[in-house]
């Protein structure tokens, strides 16, 4: 058992150590500041808390809004904003942030304006920190790739592996640097590997983008260093037991083969989820017996409360279509995580939403927005999701193969992402993982931009 985790420590440092090498030391403000969100900073949360007109914000909002702020006074003192599809995204958060107050007022008066202005500090935040990095960052295509070796060295090696060697070595890693990483459900029978992401769902997810990016890599490039990436990030998902995960890696696999590999004869793609889960299934079995059972599980507890938990919510948004029931007042205690508990107790996964039984949020994200926000907020989300899919177009009369690749990798990610959230919140109340979204996002229609313009 230690000679496979010696192994897989010394194969992280390895390959962070050449995908390191290949980058320049302007970039090393971005990785530090990105290491410090995946690996610290949750347990700051535990430290430091400020109410804000009576409602919570922890460590990590904090930094991120701090960050915001500063990004947001430094671009503006070099010029505005050059990449169009980030402006319009811009003016449409700029209505979320005009609707939500509203609602917030209207359904809780002067609380109301707190849970409102506590929910838009959690959800903008990440987004505008990842839009004005990316914004920092010259219009040229070599810039842009820079940046997705970036994404690739924290969500397609680091994080990987974690989740691999704490699910299958969890006596080794238990408990180490207080990260707790056994994902142990006693009632359901399984563990997860452990993410410092938080969600390993949403790590699950933060993996596929660096996997998406990768995978271009090895169809266009043929680079070996990024086979290696895929094969480790996409067994790596095996661990988080996530189907919503796998839903996603196969919608992924199968759009991408149609719009770009199967015209290549690159048709080796879409048999890649199979080849990756046997090999999974074969080392989990040979290391301990990890049990997969879950993936094809259909009507768990896990299922049922996640059907009446959107079933809820759904109705909430109907009885106030327009406003919702106001930002933050339906489904509090989820933003703020049971760290800030005195007791350091673990809070109920189950609450009651207007006397019905429900998990701590719907575990859809449109139903969220519609249930506290009202509809109006649903519409503005997908026109922002739109704005980014279309700013991916401006790359017109693409040059080569590798830049239809790399247009067929984004959107084929923004489809099963598109998807994703009708079982995932989590730019609604995971910062970390929202910040890795928006900077996959917004990288897009940076490298986008800079192909129209060169």
């Amino acid at each position: 058992m230690m000679a496979v985790a010696m192994l897989g420590i010394i194969g992280v440092i390895i390959a962070t150590f050449i995908i390191s090498a290949r980058m320049r030391w302007r970039d090393l403000p971005i990785m530090v500041f990105l290491f410090s969100i995946s690996f610290f900073l949750s347990r700051f949360d535990v430290l430091v808390k400020v109410d804000l007109f009576g409602r919570p914000l922890l460590g990590l909002h904090l930094y991120l809004a701090g960050c915001a702020v500063l990004l947001l006074v430094l671009r503006g003192f070099e010029n505005r904003l050059y990449i169009p599809a980030t402006i319009h995204v811009f003016r449409l958060f700029w209505l979320v942030a005009i609707l939500a107050l509203f609602s917030g007022v209207v359904n809780g008066g002067a609380s109301g304006v707190g849970a409102a202005l506590q929910i838009l500090i959690i959800v903008l935040a990440p987004a505008i920190v990842a839009a004005m990095l990316v914004e920092l960052v010259p219009l040229v295509r070599d810039e842009s790739h820079q940046i997705r070796k970036v994404f690739i060295l924290f969500g397609g090696v680091i994080t990987p592996i974690i989740l691999v060697m704490t699910a299958l070595l969890p006596s080794v890693f238990a408990n180490s640097f207080g990260w707790q990483p056994l994902r142990d459900e006693a009632q359901a029978g399984f563990i997860r590997g452990w993410s410092p992401l938080g969600s390993t769902i949403a790590t699950g997810a933060v993996v596929i983008l660096a996997y998406a990016l990768a995978m271009h890599e090895v169809v266009t490039k043929r680079r070996r260093l990024y086979l290696f990436v895929c094969i480790l990030s996409g067994f790596s998902l095996m661990f988080t037991l996530a189907r919503s995960v796998l839903v996603v890696f196969m919608v992924f696999h199968v759009y991408y083969w149609i719009s770009f590999a199967r015209r290549r004869r690159r048709h080796g793609v879409i048999f890649w989820p199979a080849c990756l889960a046997i090999i999974g299934i074969i080392v989990a079995t040979v290391v301990g017996g990890y049990d997969f059972g879950r993936f094809v599980e259909t009507d768990d507890f896990s299922m049922d409360i996640r059907g009446t938990s959107a079933r809820v919510a759904l109705s909430e948004s109907m009885s106030a279509p327009l406003l919702g029931r106001g930002p933050g007042l339906l489904y509090e205690d989820v933003r703020t995580t049971w760290l800030v508990n005195p007791d350091n107790e673990e809070k109920s996964k189950i609450i009651s939403v207007e006397g019905e039984m429900s998990a701590q949020e719907p575990h859809n994200l449109y139903l969220w927005l519609a249930a506290e926000h009202g509809w109006p907020v649903v519409f503005v989300f997908l026109l922002i999701f739109v704005s980014l899919w279309r700013g991916l177009g401006r790359a017109r009369d693409l040059p080569n193969d590798a830049s239809v690749s790399l247009l067929s990798i984004y959107r084929a990610t923004w489809l099963g992402f598109g998807l994703f959230f009708l079982s995932h919140s989590g730019p609604l109340v995971n910062p970390q993982f929202s910040l890795f979204f928006w900077l996959w996002a917004f990288s897009g229609v940076h490298w986008a931009e800079s192909v129209r313009r060169s």
